[in-house]
């Protein structure tokens, strides 16, 4: 089957300026027909290359499209993953401030303990101390310092002070569980 073509033709191709309605000598379409299809070529060329570059584009387009595709789901995984990022964080600072608490209150009761041992350090040398005098309390009679004594005001502040030092003794032996035995147990 035979397809209709439109040949378009220029007026300046035409030698003569006679109407359409005369014949066109054999030679003229054979003229035509050759331009027509040197046009037909060009234009045909110019379709493979369209062609191509929309094959290309096509190819690039799917190819972009696969890639947004996988970038949305990984996008969506990401966002997954973020949200057990943050949920994770946020219960390693909760142990986080949990860990600081015990570790400060670590660090108090090591203090607390080695004032404790100081100040049981301090009362047995105290004790110590105490128990020498208390010794040498008996050895040495309050008669014999007065004797030895420059004044009678010395020897009333010793008898005065004499009940709140044994005071201060027996509640430093309590707190700390020591068994002293009395001087009068002694005597």
């Amino acid at each position: 089957m035979a397809r209709s073509t439109k040949v378009q033709c220029d007026e300046s191709d035409s030698s003569d300026s006679e109407s359409d309605d005369e014949e066109h000598s054999k030679e003229d379409l054979m003229d035509m027909l050759e331009h027509a299809h040197t046009c037909f070529e060009m234009k045909r060329e110019e379709c493979k290359e369209l062609h191509k570059k929309l094959k290309a584009l096509e190819q690039s387009f799917d190819e972009l499209n696969a890639t947004h595709e996988g970038l949305m789901e990984v996008h969506e995984k990401l966002g997954k993953a973020h949200k057990k990022l943050e949920k994770a964080h946020s219960s390693l600072l909760e142990q986080n401030k949990d860990k600081i608490v015990v570790t400060s209150l670590r660090v108090e009761k090591q203090k607390l303990l080695e004032g404790i041992e100081e100040m049981k350090t301090l009362a047995r040398n105290s004790h110590n101390r105490a128990k020498e005098v208390w010794v040498l309390a008996l050895e040495m009679p309050l008669s014999k310092i007065a004797e030895e004594a420059e004044s009678q005001e010395y020897l009333d502040a010793v008898e005065k002070m004499e009940p709140e030092v044994e005071d201060l003794a027996r509640r430093i032996v309590d707190n700390l569980d020591i068994d002293i035995s009395s001087p009068d147990g002694d005597a």
